[in-house]
């Protein structure tokens, strides 16, 4: 091997292991917590799983709004599971979406509106990883699959709806 080429090969060697390190970190403390909810050991999961939400982990920020709608070792709290839902749910995260747009519907942690619900609720069933969403309707004990379902004044048509929706989601 000639000069350059070890050179090169050392620095993508280094570039590889920068990119990999984090990734492992992340996936430690990330597992770590899953882990430590499946025990039943809240605290634990929260404390792990916060460092990553407020660094803009998607699925850490769902599972502490997931802690907060429910009350898992935090006192339940609507407006602190809407503010972690939608951090997420802007990032494409199916479950959150879903779970937002449910709080929506219900009028929890904010102001009730059926149109952001539909919108919400109809965004996670058209995402392509809707099988977390309906995972996470399982979990949070809701009675309905996810998917469309408009609102009678909305004059929402199915072709229609996504970029009416993209518009919108811009505006939460």
């Amino acid at each position: 091997m000639n000069k350059h080429a070890k050179i090169n090969f050392n620095i993508i060697t280094c570039v590889i292991i920068c990119f990999l390190i984090p990734f492992k970190l992340y996936a430690q403390d990330y597992y770590t917590g899953r882990e430590a909810h499946s025990q039943g050991r809240y605290a634990d999961a929260l404390r792990e799983w916060l460092p990553l939400a407020l660094a803009g982990n998607a699925e850490a920020q769902n599972d502490v709004g997931f802690m907060y709608a429910i009350g898992q070792g935090v006192t339940q709290d609507h407006v602190q599971a809407v503010h972690w839902f939608r951090l997420a749910a802007l990032q494409g995260h199916p479950s959150a979406q879903y779970a937002l747009g449910s709080m929506y519907e219900g009028g929890e942690g904010l102001q009730r509106d059926i149109v952001k619900a539909y919108m919400w609720l109809h965004i996670s069933s058209v995402n392509p990883n809707q099988t977390s969403a309906i995972a996470a309707h399982s979990a949070t004990g809701r009675s309905r699959q996810p998917g469309p379902r408009c609102p009678p004044r909305a004059g929402c048509v199915a072709g229609r709806t996504i970029p009416a929706c993209r518009f919108l989601s811009t505006m939460e």
